[in-house]
C-alpha cells in the first residue's frame, strides 16, 4: 500500500487489495466472521484518516462478498460523513482562535485550538444520566467504632476546600446556589522537537472519581493545546536574572496567560456572579464554576503562577522559600497567597523605574506578568 507524506494511505489502483496491519495480537487468531474484521478496518479508516477512495473500497468488501450478511447500514463516504457528522453533536466541538504579543517590536501570533468549557459543563449537568451521581454539595463522613470518631476523606466534595468555597456562595431563599470544582491539567510532558504544542485537559471534580476518571461520558475532556514558545527542550532550568533571559520568560508567560485567557474566557464571569441552568433532574441552579485542583509539574507551576524559574531567589510556586533553604524539608515557610502576590503585582505597576520594579518582584520571585486566575474569582480558582 503506498503512503503519502502525510502518512495517509494512497488510493490503490483498480482491482489491488487493500493491506492493512492488524494489531499484533489480533493478528494470531481467527476471527468467527470476516464482519469484525471490516468493522475494526472501519474504524481504522476513521482513526488513520484513509482518503475517499480508500474508505469507499473497505465498505464495498462489507457489503458484497466479504460479508454476505452484513447489516451495516452505511454503504459509501457520504453516508459515512454523515453519521460522523451526526455524532459531533454529542460532543464539545474545537474552535480555532489565535494570541498576539509583541517581542522586541515585533508582533507574533500563536494559532490555537480550543473547546469552550461552559458548554462542555452545561452538556454534563443538564444530562439525566449523570443527574443522580453528580455531587452538587460537600459533604462530611465519620467512622464510629464505638469507641473513637474519625473523619473519612474519600472523595473530593468530602474535603475542607470544598466547604469553604460553598460557604461563600449567596444562602439565601430561592434556587441553590452550587459550586462546580474542576480539575485544570497541565503538562509539557509528552513534547517532542517535533511538536510545538501540549495538551490541556479538564475534568468534573463533581462527579465521582469512577466516571470523571473514565474515558466515557461524564469523563475528563482534551479542552485545547498550550502553544510552545521557543524551544520546547528548553526548560525554566536555562533561565537565569540577565535581562534578556528575564525579558524572554516574560514573553514566554504573558503568551501562556493570553491563551489561557482565551480558552477560559466563557467561565471567567461565571466563576464571579454563576448562571443559571435546569440541570438534568429538573432542578434550576445557580451554577459557579472555578479550579480546585491544578495537575502542574515544576515548569508549569511557574509558568501557572507567573514566578521564576529554578535559579531565581525565592522559585517555589508554592511558598516564599529562599533558593538556600529548598532542601530544608522539615521547615515552614510562609505560602505564596495570591491576594498577597496581587498587591505585590499592583505595587509594581505603579513604580516607573523597570530596574526599581524588577527589584521589587526579584524580592518574591515574580516576573512582571498578569496571570490569567486574576480575572476568576479568588474564592472559586
Amino acid at each position: 500500500m503506498n503512503v503519502g507524506v502525510d502518512g495517509a494511505p494512497q488510493p490503490a489502483a483498480t482491482g489491488d487489495l487493500i493491506a492493512i496491519q492488524l494489531p499484533a495480537r489480533e493478528s494470531t487468531k481467527l476471527y468467527k466472521s470476516k464482519m469484525k474484521v471490516e468493522t475494526w478496518m472501519i474504524m481504522t479508516a476513521v482513526v488513520k484518516r484513509f482518503n475517499s477512495h480508500c474508505t469507499q473500497k473497505l465498505l464495498n468488501g462489507i457489503n458484497s462478498q466479504w460479508a454476505n450478511n452484513s447489516k451495516l447500514t452505511i454503504f459509501d463516504t457520504n453516508d459515512l460523513n454523515e453519521s460522523l457528522a451526526a455524532a459531533r453533536n454529542f460532543v464539545t466541538q474545537f474552535k480555532d482562535g489565535e494570541v498576539t504579543h509583541e517581542f522586541r517590536g515585533k508582533s507574533y501570533t500563536f494559532q490555537l485550538r480550543y473547546r469552550d468549557p461552559w458548554e462542555w459543563l452545561v452538556h454534563l449537568v443538564i444530562d439525566p444520566t449523570l443527574s443522580t451521581s453528580i455531587m452538587w454539595y460537600p459533604v462530611e463522613k465519620y467512622l464510629h467504632d464505638g469507641s473513637t470518631i474519625t473523619r473519612i476523606y474519600d472523595e473530593v466534595n468530602t474535603g475542607r476546600r470544598w466547604w469553604e468555597i460553598q460557604d461563600q456562595l449567596p444562602q439565601e431563599y430561592g434556587l441553590p446556589h452550587c459550586f462546580l470544582p474542576l480539575h485544570l491539567w497541565l503538562d509539557q510532558g509528552k513534547v517532542s522537537h517535533a511538536t510545538n504544542k501540549h495538551s490541556i485537559v479538564l475534568q468534573p471534580v463533581f462527579l465521582p472519581s469512577e466516571i470523571r476518571n473514565a474515558s466515557g461520558n461524564g469523563g475528563g475532556i482534551f479542552i485545547g493545546f498550550m502553544p510552545i514558545v521557543g524551544n520546547p527542550n528548553d526548560s525554566i532550568e536555562v533561565e537565569d536574572d540577565t535581562p534578556s533571559s528575564v525579558e524572554l520568560a516574560q514573553f514566554k508567560q504573558e503568551v501562556y496567560h493570553k491563551v489561557l485567557h482565551v480558552i477560559l474566557k466563557s467561565i471567567r464571569k461565571r466563576s464571579h456572579h454563576g448562571d443559571t441552568l435546569e440541570c438534568g433532574d429538573r432542578i434550576r441552579r445557580v451554577l459557579s464554576p472555578g479550579f480546585l485542583i491544578h495537575s502542574v509539574d515544576g515548569e508549569e507551576g511557574c509558568l501557572t503562577c507567573g514566578t521564576r524559574g529554578a535559579n531565581a531567589n525565592h522559585p517555589c510556586p508554592k511558598c516564599l522559600v529562599a533558593k538556600e533553604e529548598l532542601t530544608q524539608l522539615s521547615k515552614d515557610f510562609a505560602p505564596r497567597l495570591p491576594l498577597e502576590m496581587r498587591v505585590i503585582f499592583e505595587k509594581a505597576k505603579k513604580i516607573l523605574s523597570s530596574t526599581a520594579r524588577m527589584s521589587l518582584l526579584r524580592g518574591f520571585g515574580l516576573h512582571f506578568v498578569k496571570v490569567s486566575w486574576n480575572f476568576f474569582c479568588f474564592r472559586l480558582s
